[in-house]
């Protein structure tokens, strides 16, 4: 089977911690909710290289050369048309700029849809859950850049982390 790769950015200690209460206090929900260890922010989606070895190499060796800024998520809503629960973010020009860079590096296409920065907290939401929009005021500083390969399982999806670079 092809592999499939993506880049992103692991969230920090404190979002894992406000996602982890989420979790507990709606541990009731009929939903899947994302492991803890599998939360990410996408950047690039993901493709089957056609070079695997090469793909890791260019990864290894990015050098970004602009400082990390907070990334800050404003809501947790339920996406109807992919059944998840997500957190959203605000628009930020350091990642609009370090995905173009990203682009760039990896031949990528553009994406057709407008960049969103989000986080899946949960899939598999039942429509009729009507779960309601609630603010949220979570921000940290992205330290890395995370290679990702997307592992289909039965059960479920996991996320094998293949290199991490400093954002630092």
């Amino acid at each position: 089977m092809p592999r499939r790769i993506f880049i992103g950015i692991k969230p920090d200690d404190y979002i894992i911690k406000n996602v982890q209460s989420m979790q507990d206090q709606l541990a009731f929900l009929p939903v899947h909710w994302v492991p803890l260890q599998n939360l990410h922010v996408t950047l690039l989606p993901p493709w089957k290289p056609g070079n695997y070895e090469k793909d890791l190499e260019i990864f290894n060796t990015l050098k970004i050369a602009r400082p990390s800024v907070p990334l800050t998520f404003t809501s947790v809503t339920f996406f109807k048309p992919k059944n998840i629960l997500w957190a959203v973010g605000r628009k930020s020009e350091f990642l609009t700029l370090l995905i173009e860079d990203l682009r760039t590096s990896f031949n990528r296409p553009k994406d057709e849809r407008k960049y969103l920065m989000h986080m899946t907290l949960a899939k598999h939401v039942a429509l009729e859950l009507h779960i309601p929009e609630v603010a949220v005021q979570w921000q940290f500083t992205a330290t890395a850049l995370t290679l990702l390969e997307s592992v289909q399982t039965k059960e479920s999806t996991e996320y094998k982390t293949l290199s991490t670079i400093s954002l630092t």
